[in-house]
């Protein structure tokens, strides 16, 4: 706790876990960081509205609706608010005033180029209105759609450098962990699609498969660990990755997802290409490995957290 106090204090904000940003930030900086730590206040948890969406409960540092008088000293006591996609200003400003505020987007359906909705109309003023400064996540699209609001990107992070490490077995795991089931939309998981492809090959090849959804954020990680092969995000009509496709680095498993550069070199994948780049996966223990140590080699030599560390403090030295 004393270390805490000789730092700069970092407080996220998340109105709701939004893959949990927040929280992994929050550890890369306490971890990681000589100049800034960090506490995370969590608003509410994801709500279950339909069948659509299962329900996902992510770890917390504080919650927002348990925990008010410690959310308010922590709050009272901060050198910068970072909100992570939104949150409501009623219940915090009379405790952050004249502090400066930085405001990270990532939920793409917010997008006034997706959707000119009056809601995403008096999202953007909000933000506006609150921010010193104005951020999005390092991803493909939301970079696209956001692109009127700001153009510094953030990397998505997740702080699994410790995670323990999971035997593979002999036969190739597959994962599937959509966040939904819808149909149609700019994010739709393609998730009847791939279950097709899924059962298709069953028939024809010998793997294991696991879908993942509604369980506790420990136990999707957990199950992930022991994946060869992890789909992310295969929708063919936007280029897309996730943080399911960072954790499959991690794990040294193969992330499909409709995404390919340089940068972040995941194995390029659509509903579209889905077939057949598993079954060469999958028959092909060589290519699978070959792809495993690129992935691997990502983790150890590109998303380390001094990278990542650097380029938040960048940001907060900023302000």
């Amino acid at each position: 706790m004393e270390t805490y106090y000789m730092k700069k204090k970092i407080i996220q904000l998340a109105s709701i876990p939004c893959a949990n940003s927040g929280y992994e930030l929050s550890k890369l900086l306490n971890t990681y960081s000589n100049k800034y730590s960090s506490r995370y206040i969590l608003g509410k948890e994801y709500f279950k509205k339909s069948s659509n969406i299962p329900f996902r409960q992510f770890p917390k540092d504080l919650f927002f609706l348990t925990q008010l008088p410690e959310c308010i000293e922590v709050l009272k006591e901060a050198d910068i608010i970072h909100i992570h996609h939104n949150w409501e200003m009623d219940t915090i400003k009379e405790y952050i005033k004249n502090k400066p505020i930085i405001w990270t987007l990532y939920n793409l359906v917010n997008s006034i180029s997706y959707s000119n909705s009056i809601q995403n109309q008096d999202y953007y003023k909000k933000i506006k209105k609150y921010s010193t400064l104005i951020t999005v996540s390092n991803q493909p699209l939301q970079k696209v759609v956001f692109t009127d609001l700001t153009t510094i990107a953030v990397p998505l992070i997740n702080a699994l450098w410790n995670y323990p490490k999971s035997p593979k077995s002999d036969k190739v795991y597959v994962v599937f962990a959509p966040t939904n089931r819808e149909r149609r939309g700019i994010g739709k998981k393609m998730y009847c699609e791939v279950l097709d492809i899924i059962r298709k090959l069953k028939r024809k090849l010998d793997f294991t498969f696991d879908l993942i959804e509604g369980v506790p954020y420990e136990n999707n990680l957990d199950r992930k660990s022991y994946a060869h092969i992890i789909i992310d995000d295969v929708d063919p009509d936007y280029e897309k990755f996730h943080n399911t496709s960072i954790e499959a680095c991690f794990f040294g498993a193969v992330p499909l997802t409709n995404y390919f550069t340089d940068e972040f070199p995941f194995y390029k994948t659509n509903i579209y290409t889905l077939e057949q780049n598993l079954t060469n996966l999958i028959t092909n223990r060589k290519l699978l490995n070959q792809y495993s140590l690129i992935m691997t080699h990502w983790i150890n030599n590109v998303y380390t957290p001094q990278n990542l560390l650097k380029q938040y403090e960048k940001i907060y030295d900023k302000i």
